[in-house]
């Protein structure tokens, strides 16, 4: 490999592996390469650089077994960026860098280090960018990091630290998201003078104090989202560059007003969304709240009795002041009609969900002004009277008693989004539905749908870009009585109890232009007939957990089709010649089958196909000799009855695109995987290993890879 690496080199600057095999990688001072990327690396150990190399710059080594950095490294006197990522390295020692005086960013993510050894603090690093993110480093002293004094961006997310000690003046940006941290003193980062960005979201602070009037005169984001804080207190704050403070998603109650009043910048923007902040300290600090961008308005009402305060304004701090969300953990109605809710509470916010809606009937008056209603559960509701209004254009109901959808809904000028969930609907409706004028997403899921009323007219044209009619009790689809939902996009049948599709009369054939998926998995089907559906842009079709003991027919019309999923059915025999127009397709998936033979009756060319899945059938072979798939990158077989790998599969121009092919489950002979013990090694061959030692083969014959894997093997 060295060789050739040198070679390519020698006529081109970036190199781009995908997949490198080797276990070693050797650099010399003959590469003349200027940027060298190892995609992934599985094999690989050992990093040899040999000689003085003035060329390389940029060097990226992902998904390795790499668990020790060479000294000499500092061989690459001209590198500026190194990233090993995936690798097996335990122990970072930070002086080895040191030598490398044009190193300017180093990233050693995702790897297992737990340990930091500090460099020589006479010497000196030229490292701006060092990130550190998910590793296993349980603490972090930044005096390990003296010598690195140009140091800019610090990266130590995802990590398992509870403890941070400062240093690096010259730090920038300083990440702590996601680790262990449960209380921070900001006092004890004013030795960072032009910090400028400080982010300690993700973490579990109950506490963030400043013990003393602490001065960071270049701060200007500071980032505590999601962790448990239920108060905030910036009076030791001197942080005049301050125009950002993001407290998303802690436990603050009440709005952090005193923040305004530190010595911060005038135009600082403050994030407390997703706090259960009290509505009455909204109220309290109107003017703060005023200030706040609307998008983070939200506040939390304890208990509101109608019968007392009839207006949501009196619990807010301005009537003109519009809300994101606001949520009443109590309501009490008595007397009072939950229109008048609706209608008041508009004035104020835009959407109303109600985890628990118990009334029979819900009217949707004129004057609601709502954009959005949600009834995540309405066990008792029966009926709706729709007014004509031109603000709602979402409504969403689950659970209900609703057995149609009611006629008045068409008065809602302005809906888009309808959803009657877990209802008792029998019947769609499409009659009715042609007479919404801006319908764009229907969802009638889970109901008790079993027949479908025509428009009026074949003529009439939806409005309807997805329509979702899963898990009904359809036995019969017509396609003809789709023709007016010329607009679809999306249409989702599974989980019906579909034995037939067909046209009436017979032969006629219904364009839907637009269809991009269809979705006809869990049903009975038996047989199908595209033909009687002209999809000229249908990309992915379902057809899964069906009956199927053919192909579709007129597949071949499908000339846009990239996804197709024909698993758990009753194929016997799958011809690749019958897909011979689908030369967008991406992925084929034929598991859980009865298929005996696949084969290609003639040529075929597939150019774009990259996956195809073949698990749990009854293959003794494959007759791909006449199929060209140049793309073919993952093949699964598990589960099969072949003896032999089919050596079209792995040898030849096909192997140096194909990255997995799995066959786990298949009583293949010891020679078989002998013989491609080299594709094993590589990653490109995924057998079955065994789990434990108590395990045992009834063969009574193993293959052995390493000392921790074998593999049960026929003789």
């Amino acid at each position: 490999m060295r060789w050739l690496l040198e070679l390519v080199g020698s006529y081109f600057t970036d190199l781009a592996l995908r997949l490198y095999h080797e276990k070693a990688l050797i650099l010399t001072e003959h590469l003349e390469l200027v940027e060298l990327s190892l995609q992934s690396a599985k094999q690989l150990q050992l990093l040899i650089i040999s000689g003085t190399n003035y060329h390389l710059e940029e060097l990226t080594i992902m998904d390795s077994r790499l668990d020790t950095i060479p000294r000499s490294i500092a061989n690459l006197t001209s590198l500026r960026s190194l990233e090993l990522r995936q690798s097996k390295l335990r122990v970072l020692d930070l002086g080895i860098f040191c030598p490398l005086t044009n190193l300017e960013s180093l990233e050693m993510e995702v790897s297992d280090i737990s340990t930091l050894r500090p460099a020589n603090p006479s010497a000196m690093s030229s490292v701006k960018i060092l990130r550190l993110s998910s590793n296993r480093l349980t603490s972090f002293d930044a005096a390990h990091l003296v010598s690195f004094q140009f140091l800019q961006e610090l990266y130590l997310s995802r990590n398992q630290i509870d403890t941070f000690f400062t240093g690096t003046p010259n730090l920038d940006t300083l990440v702590l998201s996601s680790n262990g941290l449960k209380s921070v003193d900001l006092k004890y980062f004013e030795d960072f003078k032009n910090l400028n960005t400080l982010d300690l979201s993700y973490n579990r602070l109950t506490s963030v104090q400043t013990s003393q009037a602490t001065l960071l005169p270049r701060l200007g984001h500071l980032t505590l989202d999601n962790n448990l804080l239920d108060n905030i207190d910036p009076t030791n704050w001197y942080f005049p560059s301050l125009t950002s403070v993001r407290l998303a998603n802690n436990r603050l109650q009440a709005v952090p007003s005193s923040i305004y009043r530190s010595n911060v910048s005038r135009t600082i923007s403050i994030d407390i969304s997703g706090n259960p902040i009290r509505c009455g300290s909204m109220a309290e600090y109107v003017d703060y709240v005023l200030r706040l961008d609307s998008l983070y308005r939200t506040c939390r009402i304890e208990h509101w009795d109608l019968a007392s305060v009839r207006n949501l304004e009196k619990f807010l701090p301005n009537p003109s002041t519009r809300f994101l969300s606001v949520q009443v953990q109590r309501l009490t109605t008595g007397t009072i009609p939950l229109t008048f809710l609706l209608v008041n509470v508009s004035r104020v916010v835009n959407s109303v969900v109600f985890g628990t809606f118990h009334e029979p009937m819900l009217l949707l008056p004129t004057a609601n002004m709502l954009h959005e209603l949600v009834l995540q559960r309405a066990p008792n509701l029966q009926n709706i009277t729709a007014q004509p209004n031109i603000h709602l254009n979402r409504l969403e109901i689950n659970g209900c008693l609703l057995s149609m959808v009611p006629p008045s809904l068409r008065n809602l000028l302005a809906l888009k989004m309808l959803t009657i969930k877990e209802c008792t609907l029998k019947v769609l409706n499409l009659a009715l539905l042609a007479t919404f004028r801006r319908l764009e997403m229907v969802s009638f899921a889970a109901n008790h749908i079993a027949s479908i009323q025509p428009a009026a007219s074949t003529s009439a044209t939806l409005t309807i870009h997805e329509l979702d009619l899963s898990a009904n009790r359809l036995q019969r689809l017509i396609v003809n009585q789709f023709a007016p939902l010329r607009q679809l996009r999306i249409l989702n049948l599974q989980q019906n109890q579909l034995r037939a599709i067909d046209s009436q009369p017979p032969g006629d054939v219904t364009t839907l232009p637009y269809l991009n998926v269809l979705f006809l998995s869990n049903n009975r089907l038996q047989t199908v007939d595209l033909g009687q559906l002209k999809t000229p842009n249908l990309q992915h079709l379902v057809l899964s957990s069906n009956e199927l003991a053919s192909l579709p027919s007129a597949l071949n019309n499908l000339t846009k089709l990239e996804v197709l999923s024909l698993k758990q059915n009753a194929l016997d025999a799958f011809d690749f010649a019958e897909l011979r127009e689908l030369r967008s397709l991406l992925s084929l998936e034929i598991s859980d089958n009865r298929l005996q033979r696949v084969w290609a009756a003639h040529p075929v060319e597939l150019p774009n196909l990259s996956t195809l899945v073949l698990a749990n059938n009854a293959l003794k072979l494959l007759e791909l000799q006449q199929l060209t798939a140049p793309r073919l990158a993952y093949i699964d077989l598990t589960g099969n009855l072949l003896t032999m790998i089919p050596a079209a599969l792995v040898e030849g121009d096909r192997a140096l695109q194909l990255l997995s092919l799995v066959v786990s489950g298949n009583p293949l002979t010891c020679a078989t995987l002998e013989r491609y013990r080299s594709y094993i090694e590589r990653g490109q061959l995924e057998t079955q290993w065994q789990v434990s030692k108590t395990e045992f083969c009834t063969t009574e014959q193993f293959f052995v890879l390493d000392d921790k894997r074998k593999s049960c093997c026929s003789a």
